[in-house]
């Protein structure tokens, strides 16, 4: 009779069912799962990416059109090279104002990213990409 065979006799006898937690360590049991570290990190880094772009489009930017965009979200893409910032403008804006944030989102992006560097302790500054959302395609959603 093979070792698992025998566990299964035994505890059939001893116990009325067998549950897939049996036969393991009570204290393995009771440890909680951790965050990996590097999820943290992201997170953090994400946050005080948008804490900056916040600050530099609320004032410092020469563009007045982008001084009425809010950050709704900054994302890490995996490999950690490349930011996903989702901008909301504040006030409700035409297909033309549209296309014209979208170019001074581009003309900007260079200098947004050596702010983020100046403020950010990495070794390599992420990418940006910028994904303007209308208030009409937020309704929608």
């Amino acid at each position: 009779m093979k070792l698992n065979k025998k566990w299964l006799d035994q505890a059939s006898q001893l116990c009325g069912e067998i549950r897939p937690e049996d036969g393991v360590d009570p204290r393995l049991l009771s440890k909680k799962t951790r965050r990996n570290k590097s999820d943290r990190k992201c997170l953090q880094l994400c946050k005080r990416v948008e804490r900056i772009l916040s600050l530099t489009l609320g004032g410092e930017i020469v563009e007045s059109s982008l001084h009425e965009l809010v950050i709704s979200q900054v994302e890490l893409t995996t490999g950690g090279r490349q930011l996903n910032v989702t901008l909301t403008p504040a006030v409700p804006i035409t297909d033309q104002q549209y296309d014209d944030i979208n170019a001074a989102l581009a003309r900007a992006c260079g200098y947004l990213r050596s702010v983020i560097a100046q403020s950010i302790n990495r070794k390599r500054v992420p990418m940006l990409t910028f994904h303007l959302v209308s208030r009409k395609d937020t309704q929608r959603a």
